[in-house]
This record gives C-alpha cells, structure tokens and sequence, in this order.
C-alpha cells in the first residue's frame, strides 16, 4: 500500500470515528426520560455541525410539530441544505436540517447526508417513545376517572335500590356527578311531574327555596336545545341566557337566582326514556373555578344515560302510589290489572270499592275476578281485541257488551281499557266499566234528531247558497249556474236545470222558455222538456217518470209573472217524500226571486255600460263637427252596445226615404243595396211620418215590413227618426240579421237618447259652420271694403287668400293653420282704415314723412285686432309682419330671418307675387313669367328662400296647365314694390 493510499484510508477512519462519536453523544443526549423536549432537541443539534468536513460553514436546525410534545423551533435557517423530514404521529411532524454558508463551502457528501438520516431517525425514535408516555398517561387518566364513575353509579344504584337513608334519587345522582365531573363544583337536577312540566329534585350552590318552588315548561329545561342526540351542550353564560327569559315570572326568577351565584358555564345533559325528555342535569362553574376537564362531557353523558333507569323506576313508583289513592277514591268501577307478555291470564292488581257494588259482588271477592267470565266466546275475543289495541296505542279502547247482573238485570256495560305502563315482562292496564243502558236509549233518539238537524242544516246550507248566489252580483248565467249547482246538492238529484221565460206568460198560452243553467248535466239541444213547458203553460208544478228516473218542475213565479221553470230529474229508484217536495217548493221560489234579480241586474248593468257608452259619444261628438261623422260615430256606438248586425242612413228626398250609408252584414250579400223606401213603409218611415222610435221585434211578420229583396234577412229592427228643428230629414235603422233578437224597453230608450244628442250634435255643428261662414264672409266684407278704398288693389283679397291657402297646404298646413292664415289674408291692410285719404290716394310719389305714414298701417292694423278675443294670434301676426324682409330690411320691426313670423313670410310672397301681376294705375301688370324671376332673384333677401322655391315650383305647375299669356311690357312700371306697399 502506497503511502497516499494509507493516508486516505486513516482520513475515512477518521471521519468514522467523528460520526460515531456524534451517534454516541446524541444517543447519550436522548437517554435522558425527564429533560424538556426542546432542551433535548437543542443538545443535539448543537452537536451535529462537529461532524461534519466543514463545521464553521455549516449549522443544523430542527423543527417540531405534535400537537402532544408542543411545537419549537431550534436553530435558524439559512440557505438549503440536505432536509430530512420524519413522522413523529398520526399529527406530528419532525423535520431535521443543515443550513451551508459561502460560496466556496466544500459540498455536502453522502456520507454526511447519512449521517443526518441517522440523527433524525435517532431523534424521531426518541419523540415517538415521549409521545406514547403522554398518550398512555392519559388513558390512565380517563380509565382511573371511568372507574370512578363506575363506583360512584354502582354506589348511587345501591343507595336507592336499598332504600338505606330515604335520599331521593335526585340528590344522590347530583352529588356524586358533582364528585367525579372535573370542574364541576355547583348544579342542578330537573325530573318531569305528572302534568308535563318539571321542577328541581335537586339544587347545589344555588338558593334552594327559590328554585323548588317554581315548574317549567319544557321549552325552558334545555335552554331550547334539541334532546333527542341525548349529546351533552355547553351553555356559556348561565347568567345571560336567563337574563334573556325575565318577561315572566319564571323567567325572573331563574335570572335572579342564577346571578345571585355569578355561574359562568354550564354543562348540561338530558336523560331520556321512552322517547321522551324524563329529566335533565345541568353542572356548573364560576368564573373563578377551574376550567370543565376535556372529558368532562363524556363523563357527564355516561352518568345521564346509566341514571335513566333509577328516575323512570322512581316515576313509576309514584304514579303507582297515586294510581291507587285514585282508583279507591273513584266512584266509578275501576281495576287495574297486569297483562303477562307470553299469557292470556290477567293478573288482578288492585280495584276500588264501587266495582265490587257494580258487579254486585263482596270486595274480598274481587282478587279472585275475572273480568270475561260469564261472557260468550265472541264477547271474549272481542275483548281481547280491544286489550291488544289499548295495548298498543296511547289511545283508550272502547268497546259495549251486554252483562246479566246477579239480580237478574240485563244491562249494557261499556268497557275502557288503557294502557298505563309497560316493561319487558307485563303491560298493566286500567280497567273502567260504565253503565250505558240509559245512555243507549238515549243515543237512539239523539241519532234520530241528530238525522233531522242534520237535514235542517242542509237544507239551510242549500238556501244558504242560494241566497249568496242571488247577492253575488254576478251576471245572469253565472248566478242561475250557482243556484242550480246549489239545488244539484239535495238528496235524490241527479241534474238541474233552470228555464229563463222570455214573454212571462202563464195560464194557457205558449210560454217561451230558454234553458240558461244546469247542473251535471248540459242543456238539452231541443230546449226545454215537455215537463217544463207544461209547468210554464199551466202555473202549477208536475211530475213524471221517464224510464227509471222520475222528474219534477215547478213553474217559478215572481210578482204574478212567469219568469222561468225549474227542472230536477231524480236519481233512478228515489221516490221523494212530503217534506223533500214541501223543501223544494221553497227553493223553487227562492230561484224565481234568484232570477228576477239577475235579471234586474243584468238590465241595470247593461243599462250602465250603455249610458257609460252614451257619455263616451257625448264627450267624443265634441270633438267632430263633421255631420258625416257624426253619425258614423253615433251609429258605431249603438250597434256594439246594442250586440247588432246591421244599419243604414237614410236622408229625406221628397216624399221619399233614401239609403246613403250602410253598416255591418246583412244576410246574403249577393242581394242589391237597399232601396228607397216610401215614408210611412219600413220601421224608419213610419218613424219619419210619427217623428218617434218604432221598434219591431219581428220584423218579416209586420204589416208595414218594406217588401224589397235587400230586406229579407232582417229579424228585427229600431228605426230612429233624426230631427231638424221640427221635421225628420233624416233616419236611422238598426237590425238584427238571420237571427231572433230583442231590446229591452231601457235598450230603447238609451237608443232615443243616442239620437237626441246626435241631433244636437248636428246642431251645433251646423250652428258652429254657421258661425264660422259669417266669420269669413265679414272678414271678406272687410278685406272687400278696403279694395273700395284703396281702388288701386281691388280683387287683391280674394286672390292673395285663395293663393296663400294653397301655399300653406302645400307646406303641410291642416285647418288648423289655414284658417287663421286667410283671416290674417283678409285683414292685413285693415290698418289703412287709419291712413288719410291725402297719403293714401295721391295721385303723385310720396315723399319720405307720407311714406312712413304709409308704413305705420301695419302697426295701427296690429292694435285694432287687438280686442277681436277669437282672432287667433298668428293671423294678428300677419297684419303687423307681413312688410318684414328675410334680410332684416322691412318694417315695423326690422325683424329677419325665422324670427319673422311663418305665416307673415308666406304671406309677403303672395302679397307682393299678386302685386306684380296685378294691373295698378302707376304699373302694368307684369306676366306671370316675370313675376317668378323676380321673386327667385329675392329669394334670401326680400323673402324666405325655402318658401319661394315652394311658391315657385306651385306657380310652375300652374302655369303648365293653362296656355301661356301674352308678355306685357313692365318698362313703364314704377318697380317691383309698388307705390303704396
């Protein structure tokens, strides 16, 4: 061997030696079972670097994490280094590292790195081995603590088994929870009492007297909580959460109380049986108390379910006690007796002294009594029965027999069997006989009356309905429907209906009857049955039979009037008695009262949207004056009110009545129009000859019926006569088409008031055109009556007005506009009046302080407009704007552009285009031609440009349509404006 290889093999030596050592030191570190985890921990970490090729470059850190052996941290971390991380627990992690320092630091070797898998296996052995102490210690703990409870338990059991001291068992279980609960050093017992509430058996640390005294609900034992996990709860502040209930007595009281003691917590745990809540223990602690031990739950859970049994033995103890103090103070026959689970034999157990006197037998007998003795094979079995479903249900079984008295009297018993408590072995059951002989009897003929209440009821329900289908206020069909529906609900009915007569006939002549309600079954296609007709015709009810189903009807009669039939088929076999047939002929006159005022009704309703529809024309006849119009929308109005077909228009020709509108469809429209009718012929004329409505329901078979072909379909018909003043020039017919139909007398009479306020509407607007064609012709008069004065502009007004019309309707102006623009036409010199004849009439020019006179009629013609109230504004506009130019240049205001009236602009260029035209005594008149190059050529500076490109391009097509005039020479003209513009 080389001396380099020697010397290499003595340096891993080394390094061996060196890492026994670390391994030797850290297992002597770890020997010690009393030293602090972390001291242990940081020993050996501070031995790991020496081991190592570099040690100053190097250190080691450790962290743990259990929830057993606590957390720490030891060393600190630098840059990475080889980590090393070991399971300690289920929880717990240990993690072992070295941290390496510099650039240069030689690197980690594999050897090392074992080296650092050694340590922390070494270490995490050492944890684990902590860690199992821990855990085993503390099952030491809770198995020392469960025996405690166990020999506390099997002491309290003792105790109360025993009967040694007369303690109750509440006080015995308290005080030994108290003893073995850690941290529990005060609380309480709550048992349940006989009426459902609870009280305390049990008190420790609180007032005593207070608490005993008082019963609470169950909704107060468990602060709310639900019991049926039986899971133990912890209450936080005992204090608070009584202080929350104070609003009663109780609730003040346990606030009260519970501050008194200044509790912090509570642990409280229900005990049940039977699937209810028997009682609850609640164990507390100050605030300066130790905290509850962690096991203190479980603890208090295992003492509530092992105690269960002591208290649910205690409270039947006491309802026995109580059960026989009350069956021998009852004066009733009661014995309570025990019912083996795997035996028929009924084991007596106690019975009072008024059974013995109710069998007839001595009460020292009674041990010996069998209670199926003496009974029938049924009567037994039927017991039995009833044993066996008392047995199985909360509820009491009932059952009579009949019993042979030692005296030799028969009489009825009725037997009550309840279930009083039960356990594995017996079910002890209360046995309570009655004497129900009278009472039998008495049952028979309560039942009998109960029967005729019961009918008596019904047959007040039947009216009942009846009666709320006549209030309702519903339309006719719909409450007739209610009524025979309420009649389809008697004994021995199998369907209902109900006739509506149309002519209210009785007593022998041919009633028209109308099926318009039914119950389970519909009307029938051929209309009433012969039955109904013959009640209708004779006044008076029938009956019969039709296969297995009889029949009834009763004629319904109202104020003496026939207003309809009622109808009922029976059911197959019922024959109906006196009392069924005396009840229905009240409800017969119920439905004819059901009818009339459903009829009445319908009439008032109908009456109602009728004249709701009339005030709906009269508001809308206000806002036509168009006769046309008028009656179009008056004719509309009656027709949908009406449900009508058909109508015409007829004006007066002469001796003569002729058709020019025609509404709806009549029968067959391949026949002609309809024609002229003769005054006197057809509805409408003999309306024309009397001036009133006539009205014919069936029109084909009335003598004066118009004979034309167009004619043939109507069924009825109301003519109307429209007056004029004192003559009827026009009519109105209204028809029903291929179809029967009636109006009503009200019907009639809103149709006549239609036709009066349309013959007012009429009037006023003849009255208002009236009005309105004097308006313009004194407007014209006036217009006319300046040309005279102003001799060189006569036929101007005529011209400008009926130009300036067509310009403004060209431009979109509706008769709104127009109207008020020719007014303002008319009127737009009527300043004039005011300018002396000398200015306006001389022969020669004017000079500057004459012609400002000239300018000031468009001022003076403003202000005497201003008192004429129905001028509107704009034609006002036109007589004081209509000199003003687009560029600003005219006068009164010097006004330019779309600040210049509109109607004023249009105006100006009809004005000055007529002026041109016109022949004048200082100028020719200018040819058409001219006159529209020169309005183009001021286009923009005289006159608005888009209003004379509408202008021109109206006078083009004018001029297109009549032969061109002769050209007129405008050079001896005077100018474009004229001498007195």
């Amino acid at each position: 061997m080389s001396a380099t290889a020697a010397e290499s093999v003595v340096a891993r030596l080394a390094e061996r030696v060196k890492e026994l050592d670390l391994l030797h030191a850290v297992a002597h570190a770890l020997s010690d079972d009393v030293a602090p985890v972390e001291a242990v921990l940081e020993d050996v970490i501070a031995r790991l670097p020496a081991a190592f090729v570099d040690p100053d470059a190097t250190t080691a850190w450790a962290e743990l994490d259990d929830p057993e052996l606590g957390t720490h941290t030891i060393g600190t971390r630098g840059a990475p280094g080889p980590v090393r991380e070991r399971t300690v627990s289920p929880t717990g992690v240990l993690t072992m590292g070295l941290t390496v320092r510099g650039v240069a630091t030689t690197p980690v070797l594999a050897e090392e790195e074992r080296l650092l898998d050694s340590v922390a296996d070494l270490v995490t052995g050492w944890l684990r081995g902590r860690h199992a102490e821990r855990v085993n210690a503390r099952m030491r703990a809770e198995l020392e603590r469960r025996g405690n409870v166990r020999q506390a338990l099997l002491e309290t059991f003792r105790r109360v088994l025993t009967g040694v001291d007369g303690t109750e068992v509440a006080d015995l279980v308290l005080d030994a929870v108290l003893r073995t609960v850690p941290g529990a050093h005060m609380g309480s017992i709550l048992v349940r009492t006989d009426h459902g509430t609870y009280r305390y058996a049990a008190v420790r640390g609180y007032d005593v007297a207070r608490l005993t005294a008082i019963e609470l609900p169950p909704s107060l034992v468990l602060f709310g909580r639900d019991w049926s996990d039986d899971a133990p709860f912890l209450v936080e502040d005992v204090v608070a959460m009584n202080a929350l209930r104070d609003d009663d007595a109780i609730g003040r009281t346990l606030a009260e109380v519970s501050a008194a003691a200044g509790p912090v917590q509570a642990l409280v745990a229900p005990i049940e049986a039977d699937g209810a809540l028997l009682a609850a223990i609640s164990v507390e602690r100050r605030a300066t108390d130790e905290p509850f031990g962690s096991d203190a739950p479980e603890l208090l859970r295992l003492y509530a379910r092992s105690v269960g049994a002591l208290f649910l033995r205690a409270e039947r103890d006491a309802r026995t006690e109580l059960l026989a103090r009350a069956v021998d103070a009852s004066s009733d026959a009661i014995a309570v007796v025990d019912v083996p689970r795997r035996s028929r034999q009924l084991v007596f157990q106690v019975a009072n002294p008024a059974l013995a006197r109710f069998l007839g037998i001595d009460r020292a007998d009674l041990a010996n009594w069998d209670p199926f003795s003496g009974l029938g094979p049924a009567t037994v079995a039927r017991g039995f029965r009833a044993l066996r479903e008392a047995i199985r249900s909360d509820a009491p079984a009932r059952f009579q027999v009949p019993l042979r008295r030692p005296d030799g009297d028969r009489i009825w018993l009725e037997v009550v069997l309840s279930r009083l408590e039960q356990d594995a072995d017996r079910v002890r059951v209360l046995i309570a006989l009655r004497d129900v002989t009278i009472l039998r009897s008495q049952l028979v003929e309560l039942q009998r009356l109960n029967d005729d209440l019961h009918e008596r009821l019904s047959e007040a329900g039947t009216l009942e309905a009846i009666d709320a289908a006549i209030t309702a206020g519903d339309e006719r069909r719909s409450t007739l429907r209610r009524v025979a529906t309420a009649i389809a609900g008697r004994p021995g009915i199998a369907q209902t209906l109900v006739h509506v007569s149309a002519n209210g006939t009785t007593g022998g002549s041919e009633p028209r009857l109308t099926t318009v309600a039914t119950a389970y079954a519909p009307p029938d296609d051929e209309g009433p049955s012969a039955g109904a007709r013959e009640a209708a015709r004779t006044g008076r009810p029938v009956e019969g039979h039709d296969g297995d189903h009889g029949w009834r009807a009763w004629p319904l009669v109202s104020k003496g009037t026939l207003v309809g039939v009622l109808e009922v088929v029976l059911h197959a076999g019922f024959e109906p008695d006196a009392a069924w047939s005396r009840f229905l002929g009240v409800v017969a006159g119920q439905t004819a009262i059901a009818i009339e005022n459903a009829t009445t009704l319908e009439r008032l309703r109908l009456a109602a949207e009728a004249y709701a529809d009339l005030a709906e024309f009269s508001g809308r006849i206000e806002e036509l004056d168009d006769a046309d119009d008028l009656i179009d929308h008056g004719v509309h109005s009656l027709m949908q009110t009406f449900g009508l077909d058909a109508a015409i228009h007829f004006r007066r020709h002469e001796d003569r009545l002729v058709p020019v509108r025609r509404w709806g469809v009549f029968l067959d429209p391949s026949l002609p129009d309809p024609a002229a009718l003769a005054i006197g012929e057809g509805a409408v004329g003999q309306a024309a000859i009397s001036g009133e409505a006539v009205y014919v329901e069936r029109y084909q078979a009335w003598p004066h019926a118009a004979s034309h072909p167009a004619y043939a379909g109507i069924q009825m018909v109301l003519g109307l006569p429209v007056h004029t003043g004192d003559r009827v020039d026009q009519a109105i017919a209204l028809h029903a088409v291929g179809r029967p139909a009636t109006l009503r007398p009200d019907q009639v009479t809103i149709a006549k008031a239609f036709v009066r306020r349309l013959e007012r509407a009429l009037e006023r607007a003849a009255a208002q055109h009236q009005i309105e064609a004097t308006r313009e012709e004194a407007f014209r008069a006036l217009g006319l009556a300046l040309e005279f004065r102003d001799y060189e502009t006569r036929g101007h007004t005529d011209r400008v007005v009926a130009l300036a019309r067509r310009l403004g309707e060209r431009i979109g102006f509706g008769e709104d506009d127009l109207e008020p623009l020719a007014w303002g036409a008319y009127l737009h010199d009527i300043g004039k009046i005011a300018i002396a004849d000398a200015v306006l009439l001389k022969p020669g020019s004017l000079n500057a302080e004459e012609y400002a006179e000239v300018m000031r009629h468009a001022v003076i013609g403003h202000d005497m407009t201003r008192d004429l109230t129905f001028l509107p504004e704009a034609s006002r506009e036109v007589v004081r704007s209509h000199h003003e130019r687009w560029d600003g240049s005219g006068y009164p205001d010097g006004l330019a552009g779309n600040a210049i009236p509109r109607m004023a602009r249009l105006f100006a260029l009809v004005d000055v285009y007529d002026a041109l035209v016109s022949e004048r005594p200082y100028k020719h008149a200018w040819s058409a031609a001219d006159a529209r190059t020169e309005l183009a050529a001021n286009a923009g500076t005289q006159f608005d440009p888009d209003l004379t490109s509408v202008l021109l391009a109206l006078l083009q097509e004018d001029a297109a349509a009549r032969p061109a005039l002769k050209r007129t020479d405008r050079s001896t003209g005077s100018g474009r404006r004229g001498r007195r513009r």
